[in-house]
C-alpha cells in the first residue's frame, strides 16, 4: 500500500478547485485533459474523442504533442495509470479541509472528455475512490500537510509514519 497526495490546484473554467469534483464523483482526477479549446485541429479533436486506453492517450500525445512537451506524457499522469493500485490511500485538501481517499478493487483509469470533465480540467481519472473527510490542519499529521505544499500533481508521501497514520483515519 502506498500513500499519495494529489495537488488539486487545477482550476475549473470558473476558478474553482477540482477537489470538489473528485470527492463528489468518487474519483482521483487531474488535468492534461485535451480540452476542446486547446484542440484547434478538427482531426485532433475527433481522434481525442476515440481515446479509450492509456496506449491510445499516449499515442495521441506522440502524434499531436498538444502542449509542446516533445510528445511526452506528464509524469503524474503516468503515475496515476501505472503506480496507483488497489488499497492505496490518497490525500487531498480543499478549502482548508483534508480528505483521504481509498482506491478500491473496482478502480480503473479512464480518460474522460465530457464537457464537465473539461470544465474541471479533470480528464485523467481513477474511478471508484472512497473519500472520507478528515478535518482541518490541526486534524492531520504534519507530514501530510507539508506534503501538499510543493511537488508534482500526484506523488507518494514517503515520510515515516504517514502510512500508519493514514490507515487509522
Amino acid at each position: 500500500m502506498n500513500v499519495w497526495r494529489l495537488q488539486t490546484n487545477t482550476e475549473s473554467d470558473t476558478g474553482e478547485k477540482s477537489a470538489h469534483y473528485c470527492i463528489q464523483n468518487g474519483i482521483i482526477a487531474m488535468g492534461w485533459s485535451l480540452k476542446d479549446a486547446e484542440m484547434v485541429d478538427a482531426a485532433a479533436r475527433q481522434e481525442r474523442d476515440t481515446i479509450v486506453t492509456f496506449d491510445d492517450y499516449t499515442a495521441f500525445w506522440v502524434k499531436y504533442d498538444p502542449y509542446g512537451t516533445g510528445g511526452k506524457v506528464d509524469g503524474s499522469i503516468k503515475r496515476l495509470y501505472w503506480d496507483v493500485q488497489e488499497g492505496d490511500l490518497v490525500w487531498i485538501r480543499t478549502d482548508g479541509i483534508y480528505y483521504l481517499g481509498r482506491v478500491t478493487a473496482d478502480s480503473r483509469w479512464q480518460f474522460v472528455c465530457t464537457p464537465e470533465a473539461q470544465h474541471w480540467d479533470a480528464g485523467n481519472q481513477v474511478t471508484h475512490v472512497e473519500w472520507v473527510k478528515v478535518g482541518g490542519e490541526g486534524d492531520v499529521a504534519g507530514a501530510v500537510s507539508t506534503a501538499l505544499i510543493h511537488g508534482h500533481t500526484l506523488q507518494r508521501i514517503h515520510k515515516a509514519g504517514v502510512a500508519e497514520y493514514s490507515q487509522m483515519c
